[in-house]
């Protein structure tokens, strides 16, 4: 039996974190060879170290909706329903010890937050749960989207809409390069091309046209280990562009 299926089949957090020290750290060891090799063990740590510094929002007020894939979608009087229930899911997930995914699917909350479901009937017609689902965790649905369905209408969230900045054609020019550039650069190299470049970072540069180095590693987000290994070639692609 392969260490996924050993992961698959255990139970409790106690097997599953020993299998972790099983398996995941003579991984470790094997990729940190591999990047290493390729020259790219200090991208990595570079990436790492910033993600140790990420922390969530001390007050947990960020609505959990503006994560979720979708969201965007949807109306105040849906949006609401969708943030009732995504705050019972993580709730129950925090009790249980499991991931959020374990509780319910991002689909099945979607429909919910569509049909808004206020008793078992109407649930089970939904088709959006399974049926130990709806044995289990009826009840808890139905009572937060019953409280959603009472918050009065000038306290419905609205989902937040960014316009998109006007782009003249010089600069489009420029995030047409970078990208085609980018995506080249990423084949050549065998990974992913938001890894070289994500697209905010492309328009970030294009707007900014950089002239140096320095002013590479000015822009947010980029990290050293980007410039360093890229930011010659953007130079004198952005030279390329003109101004």
């Amino acid at each position: 039996m392969g260490p996924i299926m050993m992961y698959v089949r255990s139970s409790g957090t106690v097997t599953y974190a020993a299998k972790d020290a099983c398996f995941l750290v003579p991984l470790a060891k094997e990729l940190e060879k591999e990047l290493r090799r390729k020259g790219r063990l200090t991208w990595v740590k570079e990436e790492c170290e910033w993600l140790s510094r990420v922390r969530p929002a001390a007050n947990g007020s960020t609505p959990l909706f503006l994560n979720f894939k979708g969201a965007g979608r949807l109306k105040p009087k849906d949006l609401v329903i969708l943030e009732a229930l995504l705050q019972y899911r993580r709730n129950v997930a925090m009790a249980k010890d499991r991931p959020l995914f374990k509780i319910f699917g991002n689909s099945s909350l979607l429909t919910l937050a569509n049909r808004k479901p206020t008793n078992l009937k109407q649930l089970k017609a939904a088709q959006a749960l399974s049926p130990k689902q709806i044995k289990i965790y009826s009840q808890g649905l139905i009572s937060a989207i019953e409280a959603a369905l009472k918050i009065p209408k000038n306290q419905h969230p609205v989902y937040p809409r960014r316009r998109a900045p006007s782009l003249g054609p010089v600069v489009s020019n420029r995030i047409k390069a970078l990208k085609a550039w980018r995506d080249a650069k990423a084949e050549s190299l065998g990974i992913d091309p938001s890894i070289v470049l994500t697209k905010m970072l492309i328009c970030d540069i294009a707007q900014n046209n950089p002239g140096s180095i320095r002013q590479i590693e000015a822009i947010n987000g980029l990290r050293k280990w980007r410039a360093r290994e890229f930011g010659r070639d953007i130079l004198t692609l952005l030279k390329k562009c003109g101004k």
